[in-house]
C-alpha cells in the first residue's frame, strides 16, 4: 500500500514521466488475508448459532460466546508483542481454533446448571461447578495445546510457515481456559438468575420453535441411547469393524498425492521458456512474439502481460481479471495453453 501512495505521489510530482504498476501481487495478498478473517468471523457466529441450538436459551448462549472475543483479543496482544503480523497462517490459527474456544466454557456452564437444577444457588453452584471440572478441562485444554507444541521447534520453510499458527492456536485455547475459569462463572452467578438452558421465555412462536429443538435433542439422544447399546452388547463385532475401517484407510495412503502447498489461484499465468544457449536475440524475440500472440488467443481474461527476453530464454507474465469476473480458474488457464504452445 505505502509503494502504491509513493508512485502516486511522484506521478504527481513529477508530471514528465507516469509510472504505472503492471505486476500487482499484493492483490493477492489482501484478497487471501480477507478471505482468512471472513472465514474467521463466519465459523464465531455459526458456532454462536450452534451453541444457541442445543441450549435453546439466549442468555446462556451469551455467557459461553464471551470467550470467543475475550480470546481473540488477548490473542491479538500476543502477536503485538511477539512481533507477528496479520497473515494467511494468524488469521487461520484464530479461524482454526475459534469453534474450540467455547469448548471448556460450555463444560462448565452445564455442570454449573446441573447443580442450579439440584436446588443450589447462583453463587454456589458457580464456584462448586466450576471447581468440580477445572482439572478435566485444564487436562482436555493442554492435551490439544501440546499437539501444537512440536511445530514451534520445526526449522526450515515448514517452520516459517506454521511457528505461528502453532503460538495462535495455543494461545488462543490458553486465553479461553482462563476465560471457562473466571468470566463464565461469575456471569452464570450475577447475569443468569432463573432457569439456564431452555428457559422458555419469549414470544409464543420462539417458544414452540424451542419447544421443537427440544424435542429433537431428545429424539437425537435417544437415538444415540440405543446405538450405544448396540454396541455394548456387540463389541466383537464393533471392535473388527473399526479395525477393518482403520486398515482400509491406512491402505490408501500411497494413493494420496503430495505437495508442500495446496494449488491456488493467483490471478496470474507464467510461461517460461528456455531456447539454445547461444540462440541469437532476434529469434528469441521472435519466438516469443508468437507465444504472445497464442496467450491472448486463449486467455480472453488477460488483464495485462508482461514478456521478457534473453538469449537462449524468455517468460511470459499473464496477469488475469479478479477471479470473480471470470470463469476459469489460473491453473484451467495453464492446462488450456499447454496444447497450443505445444507446437512451437
Amino acid at each position: 500500500r505505502r509503494a502504491l501512495e509513493e508512485v502516486a505521489r511522484i506521478n504527481e510530482d513529477i508530471s514528465q514521466i507516469k509510472i504505472i504498476p503492471i505486476m500487482d501481487t499484493s492483490e493477492y495478498i489482501k484478497r487471501s488475508i480477507s478471505n482468512v478473517g471472513d472465514t474467521a468471523i463466519y465459523g464465531g457466529i455459526l458456532a454462536i448459532l450452534v451453541l444457541l441450538f442445543f441450549l435453546r436459551s439466549v442468555r446462556s448462549t451469551a455467557i459461553i460466546a464471551t470467550a470467543i472475543p475475550i480470546s481473540i483479543i488477548a490473542t491479538f496482544a500476543l502477536l503485538y508483542m511477539g512481533g507477528f503480523t496479520l497473515n494467511i497462517m494468524t488469521l487461520g490459527g484464530l479461524a482454526l481454533g475459534v469453534g474450540m474456544l467455547v469448548d471448556n466454557s460450555i463444560v462448565v456452564l452445564e455442570n454449573i446448571y446441573r447443580l442450579r437444577e439440584g436446588g443450589a444457588e447462583p453463587r454456589a453452584a458457580a464456584l462448586n461447578g466450576t471447581e468440580e471440572v477445572t482439572a478435566a478441562i485444564m487436562a482436555s485444554t493442554f492435551t490439544t495445546v501440546v499437539v501444537f507444541l512440536p511445530v514451534i521447534f520445526i526449522r526450515g520453510m515448514s517452520g516459517v510457515m506454521f511457528k505461528q499458527l502453532a503460538y495462535v492456536v495455543g494461545f488462543s485455547l490458553l486465553c479461553s481456559l482462563v476465560a471457562a475459569l473466571t468470566i463464565v462463572p461469575m456471569l452464570a452467578a450475577r447475569v443468569s438468575r432463573g432457569p439456564m438452558v431452555g428457559d422458555g421465555k419469549g414470544p409464543a412462536p420462539v417458544r414452540r420453535f424451542m419447544h421443537l429443538l427440544g424435542l429433537v435433542l431428545t429424539g437425537m439422544e435417544d437415538y444415540y441411547k440405543r446405538i450405544l447399546t448396540f454396541a455394548l452388547d456387540h463389541r466383537a463385532l464393533v471392535t473388527i469393524t473399526v479395525t477393518v475401517l482403520l486398515g482400509a484407510s491406512l491402505a490408501l495412503i500411497p494413493f494420496v498425492g503430495s505437495e508442500l502447498m495446496p494449488a491456488s489461484d493467483e490471478g496470474e499465468v507464467r510461461i517460461n521458456v528456455d531456447m539454445d544457449v547461444g540462440t541469437r536475440l532476434e529469434i528469441a524475440d521472435a519466438k516469443m512474439r508468437l507465444i504472445e500472440d497464442i496467450a491472448r488467443k486463449n486467455v480472453p481474461e488477460a488483464k495485462v502481460m508482461v514478456t521478457s527476453v534473453d538469449t537462449g530464454s524468455g517468460s511470459v507474465r499473464i496477469s488475469l481479471v479478479p477471479q470473480k469476473d471470470r470463469k476459469r480458474s489460473s491453473e484451467q488457464i495453464a492446462n488450456a495453453l499447454r496444447k497450443p504452445l505445444s507446437g512451437i
